[in-house]
């Protein structure tokens, strides 16, 4: 009776640890960080090796991202510069533990249970926007007072307080677009289980949307209409026939979008970007605008594959070779920001050669297979999403983007062993 207490009670302890973790995710992610350490040791101290192990076993696509990690310890024995590399495994040690852990916890084998942790992140992600409103309103209308009473600031970003990085306050504003686009994604799923009315699920969902329309980020901006065409054709699909009230709502919601797409002047101008370096060929070297950016980083990056595709520059040299890469070819923009190569699959082939990129590629195969073997369109398009972005940003090479691949894979896979959606 006693050991049944105390488990039960490490069952309650656990989910409101992985409450925790999610949440935080959007606003601090060094408590993500003692969440998951704190959930290390229970995982140790539980001991049932032996059933852990033959769960691992029997889902071999869980150990793709640890295996890759020991593919950049391996990385670490060609490398000069130790320091930088040691660091870098130190913001990848997520590869390797959080698959372990969310694989075989506990609290994710109920469905109830998972819908309490989407409504949390979901609200949670209400709170962060309205907090990151909040901050830009009162910058907008300080910089009004500081300009009526000629006070000096260093900066007059006006307007702008509103979009991009000024906007968003708690995370970098590429990874921020893409966890609130978790929360889309999360706001879909509750609607299909008549977990939230039709009403609330669509000015929830407009909210999101116009939010990462505003933070600017082309790939978070892309991956959130991919989320949206595929819900709603999944929706339709399922239903096979909607009734009048839902599909006004459904089109009120995308009129709603493409006129805020067209008319947002900060997206408008960074689309246009796009199709001025990608149709009338306008490059700038000297640019620091992102796009630019990874125009030539992407340029300097396959160059570099070209000469060393086999075992890559190693973990710890990859950044002291980019940059050398960028100061010979003069790359003014790329140099002054010392940016990585900005695209995971290329920043990987870099680091620690073909054999990482097969790992890398066989993720997302796994991940898709997933999706398509229990039917779930949830990680299916969060598959689709993440690998979009990969093509956009070195994601392995920052915490909040290991935190965003590792943890929501593993609660999409565990969701789709449920069958849920």
């Amino acid at each position: 009776m006693k050991n049944l207490l105390v488990s039960k009670n490490q069952l309650v302890f656990e989910f409101y640890l992985l409450n925790l973790i999610l949440v935080s995710l959007l606003f601090y992610q060094n408590i993500t960080t003692f969440g998951i350490i704190v959930l290390f040791a229970l995982w140790v101290w539980e001991k049932n090796w032996k059933e852990k192990y033959i769960y691992l076993i029997n889902n071999i696509g869980l150990l793709i991202l640890p295996v890759l990690y020991l593919i950049y310890i391996l990385g670490m024995t060609y490398s000069e510069n130790i320091d930088y590399g040691l660091k870098k495994l130190e913001t990848k040690l997520g590869l390797l533990v959080i698959p372990l852990l969310f694989s075989t916890i506990k609290s994710l084998n109920d469905s109830e249970k998972i819908t309490t942790l989407k409504k949390n992140y979901l609200i949670g992600s209400i709170i962060h926007i309205l907090i990151c409103y909040s901050i830009a309103s009162y910058r907008f209308f300080y910089e009004l007072y500081c300009r009526k009473n000629g006070i000096h600031l260093e900066e007059y970003p006006y307007t702008n307080y509103f979009f991009t990085s000024y906007l968003s306050f708690f995370l970098h504003y590429g990874y921020c677009a893409m966890y609130i686009n978790v929360a889309i994604m999360f706001v879909y799923s509750m609607f299909f289980h008549k977990n939230i009315p039709l009403f609330l699920f669509f000015v929830i969902a407009i909210v999101l949307s116009v939010f990462v329309m505003m933070l600017g980020s082309k790939a978070g901006i892309a991956a959130m209409f991919i989320i949206h065409f595929s819900y709603i054709i999944y929706f339709i699909v399922q239903k096979k026939q909607i009734n009048p009230r839902t599909l006004i709502y459904l089109l009120i919601f995308i009129m709603t979008i493409s006129l805020l797409l067209v008319f947002m002047p900060n997206t408008k101008e960074r689309v246009s970007i796009i199709t001025d370096l990608i149709i009338h060929k306008k490059a700038d070297s000297i640019s620091t605008e992102s796009t630019q950016l990874r125009y030539y980083a992407w340029k300097a990056s396959m160059d570099l594959i070209k000469k060393e595709p086999w075992k890559g520059y190693g973990t710890g040299d990859i950044n002291d070779i980019l940059i050398n890469t960028y100061r010979e070819k003069n790359y003014v923009g790329a140099l002054k920001k010392e940016i990585n190569s900005h695209n995971q699959f290329i920043q990987t082939f870099l680091s620690i050669g073909v054999l990482g990129v097969i790992m890398l590629f066989s993720f997302f195969i796994w991940m898709f297979y997933i999706g398509i073997k229990f039917k779930n369109i949830s990680i299916i398009v969060f598959s689709i999403i993440t690998f979009t972005s990969y093509l956009f940003e070195s994601y392995l090479e920052t915490q909040a983007g290991v935190f965003f691949t590792t943890i929501f894979t593993l609660f999409f896979f565990r969701n789709a062993i449920l069958k849920q959606n």
